[in-house]
């Protein structure tokens, strides 16, 4: 990863992204635009939920009615035929109710009929609910007919018999069709009418009249009986479904952590294996240099060099992935110019070209502004040229700017070896490398598009891939113009030899890193204290008569429990002011942060700290 081209700061501000664990980044991605949902109005997955959820409780309802009419049937063909045979002993009344027995027969299995055909020709439930409910409910012509038409001719205990079956017959109708309660209402309506009238057809109307107050008591109770059967019936489907929901859930959950698990697992085993590589090619290095005459040090310092910047590029890489992961990695957008970012990074990467025999080549004119946020915009610029450097064995790379209606197009290309096309699906996905990486031996992890696209996506932007193998790759970046007047937070650094600050505090508990930041001072000519804690810093400076001393380094997390703010803020207190700096690779807020206290963070490039201590007050 490419160091930060502002000094005193590495940490941008602003929203926050979703995490990226576990997320796999598509090669072409955008950034959506959303409005906020107006109050107490459900969202659309809410209200595609709720639509899923109506549409399986009543294909459950047309299951269920279809299952039950066909047991309905053969309980209705065995009850006709039980009536005729036991209330038709009359010739006359014998035949009618045996014509009436074949009528519920041939209408009932006409129902199931009827039933298999909608189910043949439609595939929606409400539509085959419907038909079937109805249907079922016209066959109460058929089941009632005996009592306005026969029962002058029955004796009274013909007619009570008829009467009980009759009702008895409603009510498990009621569990039959009380599914679908207002087809039933009207299969209870028909058949206690049909009942009322064969009473009053007796001629005995005051049992009739009492008769009809019981039989409407029963319809009423019948009725709701199947408004509640169709309630417990709904509920009953709805926990279902939610169980079922929540068990797929658990199984997508659990599938989910395994992958995770997995991944985090090859991660691990990838990383310290990458990260052994270059550790172990710099324990050579340190150890040969001591060796090698003096004519051949500078070369085996430049291998070190790459090799630190190799390892650099890694933790970089694991640590905006944590930064990502855990929600701080932000933009503040502001209007960047990217005329002066793309030539800071043409100047940057112009040597490294030049030794391998690459071009590098800009094309942006002036006054072209883009919304973004400065730092992780040449964070995506660098990662994109340092993947075209990394993967281009000759030809050159490429770096356009251009608009496009209201967004400007950055492009970055290069005549490498291409990308493999079942890999560019997954290029952007975390930990993921293609063949050319692995196969040319390219160090990495597999971050640096995932990361660069998730910082895209920060600044509102998109980004794009097109790749062809063996005839290169090229990637655009789309984000919204600016004006170009507005102020802007990118500005180039000047690289300067000679510090400005000579009476240097360091503040570090790490032997090494302390060790390694006196070395680079004292090569600078600087004077330095070098503590482990804020009381030692102290009694040094007023031995020295160091009150107040040009500049503070210090540690964030120090070995007495205090952190280095609270060392820098101690020491301005008792000495005098005078600038400081924290040094620390945890995740720190911008508004946690003094306005006159820069951050850096670790692993830090001498670039980086040479231009803070070079830089103006």
């Amino acid at each position: 990863m490419a160091a930060d081209p502002r000094p005193g700061t590495d940490e941008p501000s602003g929203d926050a992204a979703p995490p990226l664990w576990r997320r796999r980044a598509p090669a072409q991605a955008g950034m959506a635009s959303s409005r906020p949902m107006p109050p107490n109005r459900p969202s659309s997955d809410e209200a595609q939920e709720a639509e899923h959820r109506r549409l399986a409780i009543v294909e459950a309802q047309a299951n269920l009615l279809v299952r039950q009419t066909r047991s309905g049937t053969i309980a209705a063909a065995v009850t006709a035929v039980s009536i005729a045979l036991a209330l038709g002993q009359g010739g006359t009344l014998r035949t009618s109710l045996a014509w009436w027995a074949v009528a519920v027969v041939v209408g009932f299995l006409g129902r199931d009929a009827a039933v298999r055909w909608i189910r043949r020709t439609t595939n929606e439930a409400q539509r085959i609910l419907e038909f079937t409910g109805w249907i079922s409910a016209s066959l109460a012509i058929i089941v009632v007919l005996p009592a306005p038409l026969l029962f002058p001719e029955m004796t009274p205990t013909q007619r009570g018999v008829f009467f009980g079956v009759s009702m008895s017959w409603l009510a498990v109708a009621a569990l039959v069709n009380g599914i679908h309660p207002q087809t039933y209402r009207v299969y209870l309506g028909i058949c206690l009418s049909g009942l009322v009238v064969g009473w009053f057809r007796t001629g005995d109307f005051w049992l009739a009249g009492w008769l009809t107050v019981m039989i409407a008591a029963g319809g009423f109770v019948l009725a709701h009986f199947s408004q509640r059967l169709s309630g417990v019936l709904i509920e009953s489907i709805s926990i279902r479904e939610e169980n079922t929901r929540l068990v797929h859930q658990l199984e997508q959950a659990l599938e989910d952590t395994e992958s995770a698990q997995r991944a985090r697992s090859r991660f691990l085993a990838a990383a310290s294996h990458d990260l052994l590589q270059p550790v172990h090619a710099l324990l050579l290095l340190t150890g040969l240099i001591r060796r090698v005459p003096e004519h051949k040090r500078d070369e085996v310092a430049q291998r070190i060099e790459v090799t630190a910047e190799a390892v650099d590029a890694m933790f970089r890489g694991l640590l905006d992935l944590a930064r990502i992961d855990a929600g701080t990695l932000a933009a503040q957008r502001v209007s960047v110019p990217l005329p002066a970012l793309c030539e800071g990074v043409r100047a940057a990467y112009e040597a490294r070209c030049a030794e391998l025999g690459l071009s590098l080549t800009t094309a942006c004119f002036g006054g072209l502004n883009v919304w973004g946020d400065a730092t992780l915009l040449d964070r995506v610029v660098r990662n994109l040229v340092d993947n075209a450097v990394k993967f281009t064995r000759q030809g050159g790379v490429r770096l356009t700017c251009t608009t496009q209606g209201p967004h400007a197009v950055l492009t970055v290309s290069d005549t490498g070896e291409g990308i493999d096309s079942e890999d560019l699906p997954q290029i952007c996905a975390p930990f993921f490398r293609g063949r050319g990486a692995r196969e040319g031996g390219v160090e990495g992890l597999g971050l640096g598009l995932a990361i660069t696209a998730h910082m895209v996506h920060l600044m509102q932007g998109t980004i794009s891939i097109d790749s062809q193998k063996g005839r290169g790759t090229s990637v655009r970046v789309q984000l919204p113009l600016a004006p170009s007047s507005s102020v802007t937070q990118h500005t180039d650094v000047p690289v300067f030899r000679a510090l400005r600050y000579h009476r240097i505090v360091v503040i570090e508990d790490d032997r090494l890193a302390s060790e390694a930041t006196q070395l680079w001072l004292g090569e600078h000519e600087a004077d330095v204290i070098a503590a482990t804690t804020v009381d030692a810093a102290l009694a040094a400076c007023r031995e020295r008569g160091w009150t107040p001393p040009d500049f503070i380094l210090a540690d964030f997390l120090l070995a007495d429990d205090t952190d280095g703010l609270q060392g820098i803020a101690q020491l301005r207190e008792q000495l005098g002011w005078c600038p400081a700096a924290l040094v620390s690779g945890e995740n720190l807020a911008p508004a946690l942060l003094p306005g006159d206290v820069s951050f850096l963070s670790k692993p830090l490039r001498t670039e980086k700290l040479e231009a803070l201590l070079t830089q103006p007050d």
